[in-house]
């Protein structure tokens, strides 16, 4: 074999394991877009988590509790639990109109934005939510999620949350938990 001949086989050798090289490389960067699109799925769904909290814990004073169990049974409320209810629904829609982006961005699956869906119907369960959401709610977050949730309260009736919530434990009354 001449020196051109090796010369040239060792070039041929050489472009071989350039491409199985670049093969790998890409592989390697498949599995790293993969393992970080699911630590950005963990990462989000946390941050959800916390927020859904940090409003569960704001809405925990006994006024807003109160306030909110007589909206939802549609009684008459003065201007202070008015403004309850309003930040009630803007706290609460803040946190889904985060998520809602969050799916709609590839960062949560359909079942995750599922419960999300029912996380709106309850909320906007009665009418004083429903009302201050339709009044500010192309305001404050964005059409496609206005109309997502307008979607969503068309299709689910209105009803006394506390009440639900009550019947479910009666019907369970006497019955070990799942």
């Amino acid at each position: 074999m001449t020196f051109a001949e090796t010369m040239d086989a060792l070039g041929n050798l050489g472009e071989f394991v350039g491409a199985i090289a670049v093969f790998a490389t890409l592989g390697y960067l498949a599995i790293q877009v993969r393992q970080n699109t699911r630590a950005l799925r963990f990462q989000s769904g946390r941050e959800s988590a916390r927020l859904h909290v940090d409003v569960a814990i704001a809405l925990m004073q006994p006024d807003v509790g109160e306030t909110l169990a007589l909206a939802t049974r549609g009684e008459p409320l003065s201007d202070v639990q008015l403004n309850y209810v309003d930040q009630f629904v803007y706290a609460w829609m803040s946190a889904l109109h985060q998520d809602f982006l969050e799916y709609r961005e590839g960062f949560q699956t359909k079942a995750w934005w599922r419960v999300r869906e029912s996380t709106i119907a309850q909320i906007l369960s009665f009418e004083a939510a429903r009302e201050i959401f339709r009044a500010y709610g192309r305001q404050y977050w964005s059409p496609e999620f206005f109309d997502v949730v307008i979607a969503i309260i068309e299709r689910a009736p209105t009803f006394h949350y506390y009440d639900k919530l009550s019947a479910g434990a009666e019907s369970n009354a006497g019955q070990p938990p799942p």
